[in-house]
């Protein structure tokens, strides 16, 4: 796992899973990849955990800086979380260009409106379900089971990479279980080819 951070801490729970834990400016490349299916991570967020957010469907990121909405080193979108509030917006971020997605699909950024009970700090399971369709690249996003947005980007970006950013002075967040689901395509294109590289023929 990568990081560019300022303080970087990682734990292990009775060897059931690892926890992270972010302080400052920071960016971590999990080392869990995802192209179609589901990422799950658990993140915990109280008054001192500032701006951030996960990161998904990127390319690049071991050169990302801490500018998270208007960086050209790399491309992603990134689904960002004000801990002041519990407001929400998912970014998509090509090119140094930043498209705010919310606006494109509407329905406001307050969290009571998805989540179905004001904000409050704790921790909670953030998943972002990935799908390829004849459309584009269908994204569903969700907390505790609560639906956030499904939008389907008509020109998605080809990036497997998945982390998460912080990007204000003197936060932190903490995050564990970090999980990915593999879609049923997803794994037979790696098994099939995963068969085309065993049905190469061999100089003995």
């Amino acid at each position: 796992m990568y990081t560019n951070t300022k303080a970087y801490l990682e734990t292990n729970n009775n060897g059931i899973y690892n926890v992270y834990t972010v302080n400052g400016p920071s960016i971590v490349k999990f080392s869990e990849t995802l192209s179609s299916g589901k990422l799950s991570v658990y993140v915990t967020i109280d008054a001192s955990s500032g701006r951030g957010g996960v990161l998904f469907g990127a390319t690049a990121l071991e050169n990302l800086t801490n500018s998270a909405t208007n960086n050209k080193n790399a491309n992603y979108y990134y689904w960002y979380v004000n801990a002041s509030g519990g407001g929400w917006i998912l970014y998509k971020v090509n090119n140094g260009v930043s498209t705010n997605i919310n606006d494109i699909v509407g329905g406001g950024t307050a969290w009571a409106t998805f989540y179905g009970s004001d904000w409050a700090y704790g921790t909670y399971l953030f998943e972002v379900e990935l799908e390829n369709t004849q459309d584009g690249l269908s994204i569903t996003l969700s907390v505790d089971g609560h639906e956030f947005l499904t939008y389907t980007d008509t020109e998605p970006l080809t990036g497997t990479q998945t982390g998460y950013l912080l990007n204000a002075d003197n936060t932190a967040r903490t995050f564990y279980a970090i999980s990915v689901t593999q879609s049923a395509a997803a794994e037979a294109a790696a098994q099939n080819s995963l068969n085309a590289v065993a049905d190469l023929p061999r100089k003995d």
